[in-house]
């Protein structure tokens, strides 16, 4: 499960049945609230359905904390097929994930987003079934502004590799900033990926970057381990606000 605002690579990993299922961190927004969490579908292309039951199970153990939380799914180009849909719409994995007041985000890798008329009808579909969209590792593909428009996206999420040395290397300082700028003028959500230091966290907090994600926050997470840092997290935002 993965911080967002704050963390990056960080993994908690699902353990059920005898399997085992790697997401990063929790997100967090600026006032440092958990927000959400993060499942990568590499690998597990056909147990996306279950993948996201284990996941909603999980997080609808925490109860009201991780209510209105985001589960978010990375999906590759041969995933978005229309005839895969109807059967992740009726799935009882989708079902259970709205029962427990979560949301759903479709992340679609910006390399992957040279989308024939068919993709682009795969994602409609989607957001008729709830689900957010959101461009992955932006900033590192080769798409134009005229396609990232007709995706219609809900968020940007800047690739790590311009956060990385954020304030160090002027390009790459340069580029977040443009991202950042971009977002705001398309009223789209920003992430910023592979955050490490405060240092980072307060310049994009200061430049309007909503969200991040990275070790930051923390380090790959056990579920057990996980509900722990959850609880942890907003008895300190308690305290703070107190």
């Amino acid at each position: 499960m993965r911080a967002v605002r704050d963390t990056d690579d960080a993994f908690a990993f699902w353990h059920k049945g005898g399997h085992s299922c790697d997401t990063e961190p929790p997100t967090c927004e600026r006032v440092h609230r958990l927000t959400g969490a993060r499942e990568p579908a590499r690998r597990m292309r056909r147990r996306r359905r279950r993948i996201i039951g284990i996941v909603a199970d999980d997080l609808g153990a925490l109860g009201d904390v991780a209510r209105s939380w985001t589960v978010s799914i990375n999906f590759f180009q041969n995933d978005l097929r229309e005839d895969n849909l109807p059967k992740l719409a009726a799935s009882d994995a989708v079902t259970r994930a709205r029962r427990f007041g979560l949301k759903l985000n479709c992340e679609v890798l910006e390399a992957g987003i040279m989308l024939r008329t068919d993709k682009q009808a795969a994602l409609s579909h989607l957001r008729a079934l709830g689900f957010t969209v959101s461009i992955d590792d932006f900033g590192v593909g080769f798409s134009n502004l005229a396609e990232v428009l007709r995706m219609a996206p809900d968020c940007l999420k800047i690739d790590k590799q311009f956060i990385r040395d954020l304030l160090i290397n002027e390009e790459d300082t340069r580029i977040a900033n443009t991202i950042i700028d971009l977002g705001k003028s398309l009223n789209l959500t920003v992430v910023a990926e592979g955050v490490e230091t405060a240092e980072q966290e307060y310049y994009l907090s200061q430049r309007g970057c909503a969200l991040a994600q990275g070790y930051f926050f923390s380090k790959p997470l056990l579920p057990r381990d996980f509900e722990n840092f959850v609880q942890t997290f907003h008895a300190r935002i308690v305290e703070n606000n107190a």
